[in-house]
């Protein structure tokens, strides 16, 4: 297959200082993406046929254009320009192997990358017109799936392991903490495991687990650049190290309908919200409990169409929780900025269909 992608982005800025205005604080990007990919699975004879091998690869050309004005910072950032190409091929490998007509193990190699650009908000015209290069992927994965007892439980787990070179990193390099550059980071690993479960309790009954285990270390204790160095942590922010969900579903027919519920249980830990020290900040584990009812394909007398009204609750266990935090305001009074997940939410949906 082959693609092609064009994008053109303005952005811009009023800013006031005591109910002054300032000057202008503009940027325009152009992006182009062109690409070529392709996939081919080949099962000898040898093994039956139980063996796949398969062989991908894409190459991708690019090329990003920024321009951008910044005069209420100092030194000011005038007409300060970025132009890059970027290309890159990226193969995989997959070795897959029927151990059963209902169970699979596979290995995969893969390679991917993304790509380079500059930041929207840099206020160093240096660090603006040298930008930052591709991020570059490797991953290893092993994994297992399988349908068994009579088609009644799917179990899939897998074994990964990723990493990367030239981590784009937010790093604070003007006066303020919006003022950003994105700075590469390299040897960084990600590794983990995670399995799902599904299991048919009885015709109207169906139950689903699922758990990951992630493991996320940064390749460095710092990063140094023209505004000096950065002190690191030694994993990446949103990376919960365990995270587990459940649910419970029920589906029946009725003389006039289905009636189908659901209760979903969800556990995050607690994950740290940047990879730089001076913006980091601890968001606590959280677990929320849900659920929902519904009755639908309601037929009403001669009338057309389905109807349908469902009743449902999130976080009705009223858990607080933080989704986004930072600590990146510190010098201005505020040691920690968190955003919020939504409360404890119901109610009552009613659909119409025809």
């Amino acid at each position: 297959g082959c693609s092609r992608w064009a994008g053109i982005g303005v952005q811009l800025a009023r800013e006031y200082a005591l109910g002054r205005p300032l000057g202008p604080n503009f940027s325009s990007a152009k992006n182009e993406s062109k690409a070529v990919y392709g996939q081919a699975t080949y099962s000898p004879d040898t093994f039956d046929g139980r063996l796949h091998l398969t062989l991908g690869a894409r190459y991708s050309d690019e090329n990003r254009k920024v321009h951008r004005t910044n005069v209420n910072v100092n030194p000011q950032v005038i007409d300060a320009e970025y132009d890059k190409d970027f290309t890159n091929f990226n193969p995989s490998l997959t070795v897959a192997y029927d151990l059963t007509d209902n169970v699979n193990i596979y290995g995969k190699v893969m390679t991917g990358f993304k790509s380079g650009g500059t930041a929207m908000t840099s206020a160093n015209s240096a660090l603006f017109a040298q930008g930052f290069d591709e991020e570059e992927v490797l991953s290893y994965e092993l994994g297992y799936k399988s349908i068994l007892l009579d088609n009644t439980l799917r179990f899939n787990m897998a074994i990964f392991r990723t990493e990367m070179d030239g981590a784009q990193t937010s790093v604070i390099t003007g006066a303020s903490p919006s003022a950003r550059d994105f700075l590469p980071l390299d040897d960084n690993v990600f590794q983990g495991i995670e399995f799902d479960l599904e299991y048919q309790l009885s015709r109207s009954l169906r139950m689903a687990i699922n758990y990951g285990y992630l493991d996320t270390e940064t390749g460095s204790n710092f990063i140094d650049s023209v505004v000096g160095r950065t002190l690191l942590i030694d994993s990446f922010p949103y990376a919960p190290e365990h995270s587990f969900s459940a649910s419970l579903n029920h589906d029946v027919a009725l003389s006039n309908g289905r009636l189908t519920s659901a209760l979903n249980y969800s556990y995050q830990d607690e994950v740290f919200s940047s990879v730089n020290v001076n913006d980091n900040s601890t968001l606590p584990s959280y677990s929320l409990l849900g659920f929902s009812a519904t009755w639908a394909d309601i037929k009403l007398g001669s009338l057309a169409g389905d109807f349908s009204v469902q009743i449902w609750g999130r976080n009705i266990l009223d858990e607080e929780y933080a989704i986004v935090g930072t600590g990146s305001w510190q010098a201005f009074g505020a040691a920690q900025v968190d955003t919020f997940g939504d409360p404890r939410t119901y109610g009552v949906t009613l659909g119409y269909s025809f």
